[in-house]
């Protein structure tokens, strides 16, 4: 059975040839249905996620930046469902330290075949020290 795939993406952010080419990149692998959502700013895209989350996705990209991203991998973190990051942002620094290019093609591939890995959700503490 092929994958319900999703794409949130940034509408305002660019990467490579654009979105049409990622469509096209997406519907050349194997998939069943493609889930596509377009949103202006990245606060919209939680709502977006758990619409796709909703209708049965197995893989979500999200098109943006490190705002978009952390937005969407809130949204993702306990369902099970792997994110497959195309850094259309800025500085994309997350990505950046996973070693996903900003080379769309490329992206695309290793968000369907690369590695999977787990991201675990943490707290930042600020440590009182004594001076």
């Amino acid at each position: 059975m092929s994958p319900t795939v999703a794409v949130v993406a940034h509408r305002k952010k660019t990467l490579g040839a654009g979105l049409d080419r990622l469509r096209t990149l997406i519907t050349e692998q194997d998939v069943g249905d493609l889930l596509w959502f377009e949103v202006p700013k990245s606060k919209k895209a939680p709502k977006k996620v758990r619409k796709a989350l909703k209708k049965g996705a197995d893989l979500v990209f999200v098109w943006g930046g490190d705002g978009m991203v952390q937005r969407c991998a809130d949204e993702l973190a306990t369902s099970g469902v792997p994110m497959a990051i195309l850094p259309a942002g800025t500085a994309n620094l997350f990505a950046n330290n996973l070693g996903i290019p900003i080379d769309l093609e490329e992206a695309v591939r290793i968000g369907f075949h690369g590695r999977r890995g787990e991201a675990r959700p943490g707290r930042a503490q600020r440590r009182a020290t004594s001076r």
